[in-house]
C-alpha cells in the first residue's frame, strides 16, 4: 500500500487513482499547482505560432471550452467517495490547497476529505507516501 500526491492538475489526476484504486492508494495529498482550477473564467490571448515567427489563427470554441474547468464536481466526489469507502483509513484525501473550485469543494463535502497543512498530511500518511 501507498499514498500519493499530485500538484495542480495532478492532483486531479491523484484523486482519480486514489478512487479507481483505493486498495492500493490508501491516502491521497492534493497540493496547490498549475491547472487546479481550471484554465480559468476568461480566455486569454494565447502567442501560437506555426512556422517560426510566422502567427497562425487562434480557433475561438477552443479558448472558451479551454477557460473552463471541465471537470464535474459531482465526479470527483464519487471518487473521493470511493477512496474514503475502500482504503481503510478514515481520512484518505488530504486537501493542502489555498486554490477555490469547484471539484474541490465537492471532494471536501466528504467526510473521507480534510482541508489541512502539508505538514499535517504528511504526518498522517507517514511511511505510506513514497516518490514514484
Amino acid at each position: 500500500m501507498h499514498g500519493g500526491t499530485g500538484y495542480g492538475l495532478g492532483a486531479y489526476a491523484a484523486l482519480m487513482r486514489a478512487g479507481g484504486r483505493p486498495k492500493l492508494v490508501q491516502g491521497t495529498i492534493l497540493l496547490d499547482g498549475r491547472g487546479l482550477a481550471g484554465g480559468g473564467t476568461v480566455p486569454r490571448a494565447i502567442d501560437v505560432r506555426g512556422a517560426p515567427d510566422q502567427r497562425t489563427a487562434l480557433d475561438p470554441f477552443a479558448l472558451i471550452e479551454l477557460a473552463e474547468d471541465l471537470r464535474p464536481p459531482d465526479y470527483a466526489a464519487s471518487f473521493a467517495k470511493i477512496a474514503r469507502e475502500a482504503s481503510g483509513l478514515d481520512t484518505p484525501i488530504s486537501v493542502c490547497t489555498g486554490a477555490e473550485a469547484a471539484w474541490i469543494e465537492a471532494v471536501l463535502e466528504d467526510p473521507g476529505a480534510k482541508r489541512c497543512e502539508l505538514n499535517e498530511a504528511l504526518s498522517r500518511y507517514g511511511d505510506m507516501l513514497a516518490v514514484r
